[in-house]
This record gives structure tokens, sequence and C-alpha cells, in this order.
């Protein structure tokens, strides 16, 4: 989960059904689920931070919007009920400090972050199911590829990883450079890229641009995540 700035509602924009919302916030965060960070190829649905069931004043609401996959946003369904702030919110922190990514593994606390985020980071998991694949439990539904596209985007990045690191002159080739932002911009997750390119700032600055709405005030000019 990657930190985004949706911004302040674009001057002139009146929501009087959330679905009017929908070309401003592609426009702000890009086509890609706020949660899981997965490529929207097929289904863009807004999000409702607060569900606009259970809080139905907040349904049209521009600081109460983001873009979410069809799967984020069905397992989130009406939640939270309870506290914003037991959560992990894309638009209001850094997640990248408290969730850690790893290949053929779910998202999970990093070390050292302290038992009260430790908590929210393992609700926020659960609420929208970023643990969720072919043999946890509850277990990913048949067309929930999340985790496989999620897997795939690691094995792409280590891939280039490794070429880059056996001819890291490539990176001045301006074609290559811009085939790489191409190939991060279609594969998706953010939070991938920056994780595999850990101490290659080029890449993960990189990375950070490719994807629009990126909140580029948490990192430093080498792509390290501020605290």
């Amino acid at each position: 989960m990657r930190p985004v700035r949706r911004g302040v509602k674009p001057a002139g924009l009146t929501i009087k059904r959330y679905s009017d919302a929908w070309e401003p916030l592609k426009n702000a965060l890009g086509e890609y689920c706020s949660y899981c960070e997965k490529p929207l190829t097929d289904v863009i649905e807004i999000e409702h931070v607060k569900p606009k069931k259970i809080f139905p004043n907040e349904a049209i609401k521009w600081d109460n919007l983001l873009i979410g996959c069809k799967f984020c946003n069905a397992i989130k369904g009406t939640r939270p009920t309870d506290d914003l702030e037991l959560y992990i919110w894309p638009h209001l922190e850094n997640p990248l400090l408290l969730i850690g990514y790893a290949a053929q593994a779910p998202p999970f606390p990093r070390d050292g972050i302290g038992e009260s985020s430790f908590q929210r980071v393992l609700r926020t998991i659960s609420l929208v199911g970023l643990d969720r694949n072919g043999v946890s439990n509850p277990r990913a539904s048949k067309t929930d590829n999340r985790w496989v596209k999620r897997d795939e985007a690691f094995v792409i990045a280590r891939n280039i990883r490794s070429d880059l690191e056996a001819k890291p002159a490539l990176m001045q080739v301006e074609e290559y450079a811009k085939v790489l932002r191409l190939v991060i911009e279609k594969t998706g997750f953010c939070s991938v890229w920056w994780t595999v390119f850990e101490g290659f700032a080029a890449v993960r600055l990189m990375a950070l641009d490719a994807f629009p709405g990126t909140d580029r005030d948490r990192f430093d000019a080498e792509g390290e995540a501020l605290t």
C-alpha cells in the first residue's frame, strides 16, 4: 500500500452521486487499487473509506473517496464501523513505514513499529483481505488474483534488478529507462517495486513517480520513506 495524495476536490466539481467523482479520482490516483495496488484493467470502483451504508452523509464527500478494486471493495464491505484510527489509510500516512512485503507471502507488520501500530496493520490487512491467497483461511475466491499478480510483480521486479546489477549502465540508456517505466506502470504494485529496489534509488524513484498520486513528500531524495 503506497501513500497517496488525493488532493482537494477539483474546482467546479459537483458530486450529486458518488459516481460523479470517478473521473477526477482516476486522474488524481491513477487506475490502481488504493489498497492492494493492483492495476485496474476491468472494473474501477469508488471506495468509501467510511462505508456509505453506515455513514450515508459521507457518501458523496470527496475526502471520503478512494479508488478500489472489486475484491478489496467487496471484502471491506460495510466496514469499518469503529474508529478509523484503528487502521492504516493510504491518504493519511505512509503505509510503507508499517507494512512490509515479501515474495510469495502476504503483507505483514514491520519489525519495531510498536504494539499499537502492529495491531493497526493486522486490522488493515484483514479489512480488505490482503492476506488472502489459495491456501489462506479465509481463502481467496476463485477470481481473486490479487496475490497472484503481486507475486508476478515480485518476479518481474527481481529479474530486472538482477539485470541492472549485472549491467548498471542500462539505466543510462534513455530507451531502456522508458521501457522500464512502462513495465512498472503496467505491472502495478508500487510497494513491491519499492521493496525489491531497496538501495537502488534510481528505480525506487522511478517507481514512486510512475504511479499517479503517490505522495512524494513522504520520501526523501533517495526514495527512502520519511518517518
